[in-house]
C-alpha cells in the first residue's frame, strides 16, 4: 500500500518508492493535508518530505514502498522491504505541531533475515503504538510459510512483542 488516508479523510500519504532525489531509488514519503470546504479547499503538504536514506552505503532503499497512517493522521509508519537484499525495515514519524515537521519515535525497526521480504505488509493500530509486520517468505518448518512479527511502542523504542505463524501453513503459503 502506496497510499493511507486517517480516518477524517483529510490527511493523506503517498509513498514513491523509486525517487531519486536523495540517491537512486531510496524514495520519498510525502503528507498532505486539506483544508477549506469541498468547493473551496485545498490540499498542502504537511511537514518536510521524509527521503529515504542509504543504509550500509547501498542506495534502493525504496522508503515508502508501503506505509500507514494512525487515525488521526499524527502518526506515519514508512517501510521497504526491498533494503539490501530484502531484509526490510519501517521507520515511523510522529508530527510534531511544536516543530512543525515529522520526527521519528525510536530507531528504525529492521530485520536481521535477508530475502525474508520483512514488512513488505503491515498494519498499525489505530493509535500508532502497536505495529504488525508480515514476514511473507520466512520458512517456518517449511519453504516461505511467512508469518507476522508484532511490535509495541514502548518508553521510545520499538519493542519486539511476538512472531505469530500460522499453524497450517504449507510451503509458499507467504503468511504476512
Amino acid at each position: 500500500r502506496r497510499i493511507s488516508l486517517d480516518d477524517s479523510g483529510t490527511i493523506m500519504a503517498f509513498g514513491i518508492p523509486r525517487d531519486d532525489t536523495a540517491g537512486t531509488d531510496n524514495g520519498k514519503v510525502e503528507v498532505y493535508k486539506f483544508t477549506g470546504t469541498v468547493t473551496d479547499g485545498s490540499w498542502n503538504q504537511l511537514g518536510s518530505t521524509i527521503y529515504g536514506v542509504e543504509r550500509d552505503g547501498t542506495s534502493n532503499t525504496h522508503e515508502g514502498a508501503t506505509l500507514k497512517l494512525s487515525a488521526d493522521g499524527t502518526i506515519l509508519a514508512t517501510g521497504s522491504w526491498y533494503y539490501n537484499s530484502y531484509y526490510g525495515y519501517i521507520r515511523v514519524f510522529k508530527y510534531s505541531e511544536v516543530v512543525g515537521d515529522w520526527v521519528q519515535m525510536g530507531p528504525d525497526i529492521q530485520n536481521n533475515i535477508a530475502s525474508e521480504a520483512w514488512a513488505r505488509g503491515f498494519d498499525m493500530s489505530a493509535d500508532g503504538k502497536t505495529l504488525a509486520m508480515g514476514v511473507g517468505n520466512a520458512d517456518e518448518g517449511v519453504t516461505n510459510a511467512g508469518g507476522t512479527d508484532i511490535f509495541k511502542y514502548i518508553d521510545g523504542r520499538w519493542v519486539f512483542v511476538k512472531h505469530v505463524a500460522s499453524t497450517y501453513a504449507t510451503t509458499n503459503t507467504y503468511l504476512g
